[in-house]
Formats: C-alpha cells, structure tokens, sequence
C-alpha cells in the first residue's frame, strides 16, 4: 500500500468529526485519516468549524440539581426486563 488511490467522502469525514458516525464506519474514517494528509486536514477543518459553531451558541440555563439528578441516574440504572420466548424447535 504505496499511495492512497480513494479518499473519505468529505460527508463521512464530517459525521466522524461530529461524532455521529456507527462505530463500524468510524474505525474505517479513523483508519483512513490516520495516513491521508488530505482528509486528515479535512478532519481538522470540521473539528475547527464545529468548535466556532459551540462558541456561538448562547450558554443556556440549567438547574442547580441537574448534575446530581444525571448522577444519581447513573448511579441506578434501569435493569432491562428478560423477555423470554419459546422455542418452536423440538
């Protein structure tokens, strides 16, 4: 593998710097910006657009027992109930 012959399309890239991408296409962005130049300076350019759009978003208010609330979910999280179903295999 001398030379990249196909790049990410910039819409992969920019999921992948969003976050959004499933886990599966992420590795495979990840991969390919680990040794293009081209579309890890791409990756870069989202990430840097991304961080001016956060500053622009006004700050919103929360309440004061917001952290402990999301604490405390987490701290009890919701057992998933078994759902068990019979077997048409004999």
């Amino acid at each position: 593998m001398n030379e990249i012959r196909h790049h990410t399309p910039n819409a992969l890239i920019a999921a992948y710097a969003a976050g959004s991408l499933p886990q599966p296409f992420a590795v495979v962005v990840a991969t390919h910006i680990s040794i293009c130049v081209e579309c890890r300076a791409a990756y870069h350019g989202h990430l840097a657009v991304g961080g001016i759009v956060l500053e622009g978003v006004d700050v919103a208010d929360v309440s004061a027992g917001l952290k402990d609330n999301v604490l405390a979910q987490l701290d009890t999280p919701e057992e998933p109930t078994p759902v068990y179903r019979r077997s048409t295999k004999c």
